[in-house]
């Protein structure tokens, strides 16, 4: 009977935390109040994610390269993997340069 009145007592008690808390949720943005920024931001994340992808397809190709075992149709196809990731990689870096200085063209209002 004790046990069960303990029970009673603890679940009628006021609770530890106040009911009138405000929390504050912060700006997953940072700083940026432009739209310009906030692309650059975007361009940015989009970069990340293609070295990302650059990384594997380099390598896939020099794994198939190197397992190939004197198979020239394997090696072809390993040499072009990592070819064309290296070309797509020059590709992205000079959009990402042309679309910064448009960016900052557009930003200092020249």
């Amino acid at each position: 009977m004790t046990m069960f009145l303990s029970f009673y007592w603890a679940s009628a008690a006021e609770p530890a935390v106040s009911t009138q808390q405000s929390v504050k949720l912060e700006n997953p943005l940072g700083t940026i109040t432009q739209p310009a920024g906030l692309v650059g931001k975007a361009i940015n994340g989009i970069i990340g994610i293609m070295g990302a992808v650059t990384l594997i397809m380099f390598v896939l190709g020099g794994f198939k390269w190197l397992t190939s075992a004197g198979n020239a149709e394997r090696i072809k196809s390993g040499t072009n993997t990592m070819l064309w990731a290296a070309v797509g990689v020059v590709i992205v870096l000079s959009s990402y340069i042309i679309v910064q200085n448009w960016i900052g063209g557009i930003t200092r209002g020249n």
